[in-house]
């Protein structure tokens, strides 16, 4: 991955959209797989080759479809306050916990998938656009409705039960692990659009599946 000039700040909220050339999730191994490198690089951690059935195995653990332990030692490089993954796509909503933790992790997540993926399809070159997109954002709880819709308003899925999303574990059908304990959810989206964004209501009631532009960092 190119490096960013763009410099991250400690305890502020960035929206970050990494996209593919092509699709970048053939099938569901690779959703957990990305997940799985994603969540050690945050931890300054290395995946260790496995093979398929032990990635859909801790990637289940990890998404908090099945109970079990990743160890893991020290704080993140980042905190996620949101994510879904999407076939030719991924979108966070992360806060960075020390200097330089998002584009340390992203860079590392990223190449790390990558190689995992050119070695499994038995392709070469690139797999994503360059660099990945950031902006600060404002509104946390209206950029995170935007993000938990995306699966709706691109893939016409059904949101309360798409996996690929954190807004599962916001509407408590599962607990994984990528987001942080709720003290910290609440510290930074506050109690109130805590308690909104984790009532199904808040999606389906008074909210098309409008697309919100995002004005990403050139």
């Amino acid at each position: 991955m190119p490096k960013r000039e763009i410099k991250f700040e400690v305890d502020k909220i960035y929206y970050i959209k990494v996209e593919g050339l092509e699709e970048i999730f053939l099938e569901e191994r690779d959703y957990y797989r990305f997940l799985l490198q994603f969540f050690y690089a945050i931890f300054e951690l290395r995946v260790k080759s496995l093979e398929d059935k032990k990635i859909i195995e801790k990637g289940k653990v990890l998404l908090g479809e099945e109970e079990g332990e990743i160890l893991v030692k020290g704080s993140p490089l980042a905190y996620v306050l949101a994510f879904v993954l999407l076939p030719r796509q991924a979108e966070f909503i992360l806060v960075q916990n020390k200097e330089k933790g998002i584009q340390n992790f992203l860079q590392r997540s990223l190449l790390g998938y990558s190689k995992f993926f050119n070695n499994h399809y038995q392709r070469e070159g690139p797999l994503f656009k360059g660099r990945f997109k950031s902006a600060l954002v404002g509104d946390v709880e209206k950029e995170i409705l935007n993000l938990h819709l995306l699966p709706l308003r691109l893939l016409k899925a059904e949101i309360l039960d798409y996996k690929w999303s954190s807004l599962l574990d916001y509407l408590g059908k599962r607990r994984g692990k990528l987001l942080p304990p709720l003290p910290i959810l609440e510290f930074y989206l506050g109690e109130e659009s805590l308690k909104k964004l984790s009532s199904p209501s808040f999606y389906l009631e008074d909210f098309s599946p409008q697309k919100v532009e995002i004005k990403f960092e050139k």
